[in-house]
């Protein structure tokens, strides 16, 4: 089969989308198939993939609402009609399914944008309810990335679209996270982010949905009864994070939270490994990857009850109610205080992640296209 795949994401965004799209195209060299890929992206692009039977594709394009139309078409023409392409494999991005049919394997990690309205941009709400149902009518497959968000598309979509129709794909981590690192490693990022011996850690875009609110208030709990720990909080800034801020100044807790920022990949599985607790409160998440890195790492996961999280975790993390700041509080102060607690959830974190693999992710993509 010729296939082609729209790269985008892993060109512009380090995480979310762009995790799926990167590591897809990077299992492309080590799978065993006589397939050829064609990787469009809108700019030059170089993610170490060398191999005669995946060809790069560049279609420029600007950051307009009207440019980023013309680049579906330009590429939509050039994939199915001019290239011949037997599929094109879409991460999230609805045009060029919404504009041909039986030909996108449309990748969906989540309705977030559609089941929490409030928690999203207006761009993103308004591009989703325009596209989603005609993108998922006319896609040749549509794939998620969890069973939970395989039925959030079935209820969305009436069940105008059968389960049959939908197929499950469960993404990874980095295998960077597998190994240990070193004692030089984790002195470096303690020095780099001026690290605290004792932390708890959470990990993601600073946004409303990952309910970091209520792991501050949390957090206060515990920092009267340990003076010695500190909450740090790893991530870019999204939308709608002034309320963070807000939150810290009037739990008189500033000099006990750090924002080191978005932290590159070779510096994260040292934050982790260094973590006395890795904490995940939010309040929907198509996949969530930081609870599965974490695990990864050896570090005890504390995460929601909600959406596809206990899917991801199972029995290996503490489940919690992510608006209970008490019952949050608790458990936290529980791994804290209890080494053989700690030490039972990091070994089953790490038995548990290592069921996923970014192999088996790609070769589930790859058979939805030869549907």
């Amino acid at each position: 089969m010729k296939i082609g795949i729209d790269i985008r994401a892993a060109i512009h965004e380090p995480a979310g989308i762009g995790t799926l799209a990167l590591n897809f195209a990077r299992q492309l060299d080590s799978l065993e198939n006589e397939d050829e890929y064609f990787l469009y992206g809108d700019q030059e692009f170089d993610f170490g993939v060398s191999n005669k039977r995946i060809h790069s594709v560049v279609k420029a394009s600007g950051s307009s609402p009207i440019s980023k139309t013309i680049w579906h078409v330009a590429a939509l023409i050039d994939a199915r009609y001019v290239r011949r392409l037997d599929a094109f494999v879409s991460f999230g991005s609805l045009q060029m399914s919404a504009l041909t049919r039986n030909f996108v394997i449309l990748v969906i990690p989540d309705l977030s944008h559609l089941l929490m309205p409030e928690f999203h941009v207006a761009k993103s709400k308004f591009t989703g309810r325009l596209l989603m149902r005609s993108a998922m009518k006319h896609a040749k497959k549509v794939v998620a990335i969890s069973e939970h968000t395989k039925n959030d598309i079935l209820t969305f979509m009436n069940r105008s679209l059968n389960a049959p129709d939908i197929s499950v794909a469960y993404p990874a981590c980095d295998d960077i996270y597998y190994e240990k690192p070193s004692d030089e490693d984790c002195k470096r990022v303690r020095e780099k982010y001026h690290l605290h011996k004792k932390f708890i850690l959470t990990v993601g875009t600073l946004e409303p949905r990952k309910n970091i609110p209520t792991l501050l208030k949390a957090f206060a709990f515990i920092a009267k009864q340990d003076v010695n720990v500190e909450l740090v909080l790893a991530g870019k800034k999204g939308w709608l994070y002034d309320s963070i801020f807000a939150e810290i100044r009037s739990l008189g807790i500033e000099s006990r939270v750090k924002f080191p920022g978005f932290v590159p990949l070779t510096d994260m599985p040292a934050l982790y490994a260094m973590a006395e607790v890795f904490v995940y409160p939010s309040l929907y998440e198509g996949f969530g990857i930081p609870p599965l890195e974490a695990m990864s790492c050896g570090v005890p996961v504390i995460t929601s009850n909600v959406s596809s999280l206990p899917e991801v975790t199972g029995d290996a993390a503490i489940l919690v109610n992510p608006h209970d700041v008490r019952e949050l509080a608790e458990q936290i102060g529980s791994l804290l205080n209890d080494d053989q607690l700690r030490k039972r959830y990091a070994l089953a974190g790490r038995e548990r992640a290592q069921r996923f693999s970014w192999k088996e992710f790609s070769r589930q993509i790859l058979s939805a296209a030869r549907a």
